[in-house]
Formats: structure tokens, sequence, C-alpha cells
């Protein structure tokens, strides 16, 4: 590899206690098969697939929007920027829109924003109706700004507990993907890098846990 180049993973981990919305059942793994007995191991899952960092495909809140196994793969490698937003519940189009000038954003490119919200993760307050996210005009901008990708380090890119969910539908129904519970992307913030996604190609999915990394070079 490389010397020059740096792997930062933005995943967090899957299991039995792993964090999940309370409409979701928690999370199982069960040892179905052992060394001892079957000379092999294997493992039965069951979670939500939006367990956990993860993807949501158009399909989530679009009734015939497109589903996780058509993650077109030109959007798993792309280039991206990390903008810091904390202290704002929600973020508006202005905020957002000055946030991208000072990075010198590049249309096209895909979006992680870092609200430090990550640092609440397994409480009960990073479920609250206080966790940061995207207003729908902020969205909005997102959309003219031909951004493939939006990723947020909070359980949901609409802020608080929202019942209406206007981010997540106005960007699903532009095409947009979004990554949520995102990590470490305080090692990001006013950076460009090579944003790297890979949801499991479930069939008829509206979203899929994924391995989401940043790849920096000197």
């Amino acid at each position: 590899m490389d010397n020059l180049m740096k792997i930062i993973d933005l995943t967090r981990e899957i299991d039995v206690t792993t964090q999940v919305f309370p409409l979701y059942p928690k999370v199982s793994i069960i040892k179905l098969y052992r060394h001892e007995t079957h000379g092999f191991e294997a493992e039965l899952m069951i979670f939500v697939t939006h367990t956990s960092t993860h993807v949501d495909a158009p399909r989530h809140f679009i009734r015939n929007g497109l589903t996780i196994d058509k993650f077109p793969l030109s959007k798993s490698i792309t280039n991206a920027y990390c903008i810091s937003i904390i202290e704002v519940r929600d973020i508006n189009r202005k905020i957002l829109e000055q946030k991208l000038k000072e990075v010198n954003f590049e249309k096209g490119c895909s979006l992680l924003i870092y609200t430090g919200w990550s640092r609440y993760y397994g409480t009960d307050k990073y479920l609250s109706s206080d966790s940061p996210g995207l207003t729908e005009d902020a969205a909005q901008l997102l959309v003219e700004y031909n951004v493939p990708i939006i990723g947020i380090d909070t359980p949901s890119i609409d802020p608080g507990y929202s019942t209406d969910f206007k981010a997540h539908k106005l960007l699903l129904s532009n095409g947009i993907f979004i990554i949520e519970n995102l990590t470490n992307l305080e090692q990001l913030v006013n950076k460009r890098f090579k944003l790297i996604v890979t949801p499991l190609k479930i069939i008829n999915a509206s979203a899929s846990p994924a391995r989401i990394f940043a790849v920096l070079e000197d």
C-alpha cells in the first residue's frame, strides 16, 4: 500500500448491544454452528436493515424508488468533503451553504456532516428530539449541488425524532442516498477525500448496513 495513503473507518460495529430505534427489534446474533460440534463456525443474524451504520435507498420513503440492490456502483467510490456543524439542531440552507463555501465544495461530490452527536451514541440522548439534522431547504441545496451521497453522524438525516421526514423524502426522491450513524468524522473535517460505500446487495430492500471508509492522500 502507498505509505502516503490513510484509510479512516467510518463504520460502527454490529453486535447484540447495538443501539436501534425503539420501533426496531434488538440485534440478535446466534452461534448456529460451532467448531466443536460441526467443524466450522457460522452465525444467524437478525436485525433491521437500518441498523448501525447503514445506507438508505430511495425505497425507504419513496414507494417506487430504487431499492438498495440497485445502488449504482458509480456511487461506491466518490470524491467527498466533510464539514463541521456543531451545536445546531436544525441545519438550514443558510448554515449549510456557508459551510460548503468555506471548503470550496465542488458540485457532484458527496458530503459528510460532522455534528459531534456521535459522542452520545449508546445513550438515550442519541435518539432524542435534540439530535441534529437537515431542514427541507438544506436538503434542497444538496439537490442543487448534485450531491450523490449525504452522510451524518446522527441516527437520522432529519432533525430530532422527526415524524414528517421532509429531508429524507426530498433527498431520496432525487436519487440521493443517505448514510446514517457514521463515526470518526472528526478526523475528516474540512478535508477532501475518496468516500467508499459498500452496502450489501439485498434484493428489494430499503437499506443495508454497510462498511464505509474514507481514503485520504497526502
